[in-house]
């Protein structure tokens, strides 16, 4: 898996975020680790979780990858059982690695699901990218991923690789006139079925520009904006803080046990 995602990545940057994205939506459907998305990793147009609108704009070039992993397996380990969800999830962190990210290790056997999810499971369980903060963190809870607010953000550190559609985010109020003149040039008008990179200046190499451009106030998607915005807002007013802190505790969605 490994050595075909490095070349593959080679050839096109692009597959690296493709593939990320891919692990994304598929772990946010029902659970993570069930290949769900993939079809049994065959289909080339799946029942309806691939027809679901969130799905429509994933990187064929990711399934089709995918598919000729599967393949080489086979062919491979003969008479072993792979599941599409363990080459998924290690598309997913060689992709990191072949863009310049860490090493992580990845634990393995997983089992692909019988049962496909339909669109409704879809825009359910995906987060969108106009969510805020507190709806991102209900979905890990939702999820039962035991994920705090540090996690929340260190993993949304996977929009430094790739791009952002218009629809995305043409309805967002950017405080830098500089990047709305800029985002205007690529969307003139509402429904332009155009991308923008996510990361401008390092957009093919997955390092913390991400976070740098969140402090600059040049988040492209609310999702993402928000982290930051919530951790301000808390810096600059001490009232805030404290409102939210007593209402963070008693609603028994921190750690924190409620006496």
């Amino acid at each position: 898996v490994r050595h075909f995602v490095r070349d593959a990545v080679r050839k096109d940057v692009g597959l690296a975020a493709g593939l990320l994205r891919l692990h994304f939506h598929d772990c946010f459907v029902q659970g993570c680790g069930r290949a769900r998305v993939m079809h049994a990793c065959r289909a080339a147009t799946g029942p309806g979780e691939q027809r679901a609108p969130p799905n429509l704009t994933l990187r064929p070039s990711a399934f089709k990858a995918i598919n000729d992993i599967r393949d080489r397996l086979e062919r491979e380990c003969r008479g072993a059982v792979v599941s599409c969800s363990d080459i998924l999830t290690l598309a997913a962190r060689d992709s990191v690695v072949a863009t310049g990210g860490p090493e992580y290790r990845v634990p393995l056997g997983r089992h692909d699901s019988p049962r496909f999810a339909t669109p409704q499971d879809v825009l359910s369980g995906l987060p969108a990218p106009t969510s805020a903060v507190p709806s991102l963190l209900d979905v890990f809870h939702n999820h039962s991923l035991h994920l705090d607010f540090t996690d929340l953000v260190a993993l949304s550190g996977g929009h430094t690789v790739g791009l952002g559609h218009c629809a995305s985010f043409e309805g967002r109020l950017f405080p830098r006139p500089d990047l709305l003149r800029r985002l205007r040039r690529t969307c003139p008008a509402k429904g332009t079925d155009a991308r923008t990179v996510l990361d401008v200046h390092t957009p093919d190499v997955f390092d913390n520009k991400y976070y740098v451009y969140l402090v600059n106030l040049e988040g492209l998607f609310v999702c993402c904006q928000d982290l930051f915005t919530i951790v301000e807002r808390l810096a600059r007013s001490q009232r805030y803080f404290f409102s939210q802190l007593g209402a963070s505790i008693t609603t028994g969605k921190s750690r924190f046990p409620v006496c």
